[in-house]
């Protein structure tokens, strides 16, 4: 069990994340929420939390499109790469003598 401080707040954390990984989470969640309770009227936390948790949603939804994105990009090169091989060694396949026939 982790025991890490959020906005003000102790909470032990259970699961199978390595400590270090905990805190790193609960620094972000913390800096976010901070952030978040800067824009707002003092005594405002369970707004500070759901605007934080809407920003860090959105972090990640922006994250994982990018991801998707990216993968979807390398397999269309890698795609084009394993046409462009195969059409390279098509030649090979009319040598007499190739171990293909």
């Amino acid at each position: 069990m982790t025991s890490v401080d959020i906005y003000g707040r102790r909470y032990n954390i259970g699961g199978e994340q390595e400590p270090e990984t905990v805190q790193a989470l609960a620094e972000y969640v913390d800096r976010r929420m901070r952030q978040m309770a800067s824009q707002l009227e003092p005594g405002n936390d369970v707004d500070a939390a759901i605007l934080a948790a809407l920003n860090i949603a959105d972090d990640y939804y922006r994250t994982r499109k990018a991801l998707e994105q990216r993968q979807a990009e390398i397999d269309e090169r890698c795609q084009s790469m394993s046409k462009r091989l195969l059409a390279a060694l098509e030649p090979l396949n009319d040598v007499p003598g190739n171990p293909t026939e």
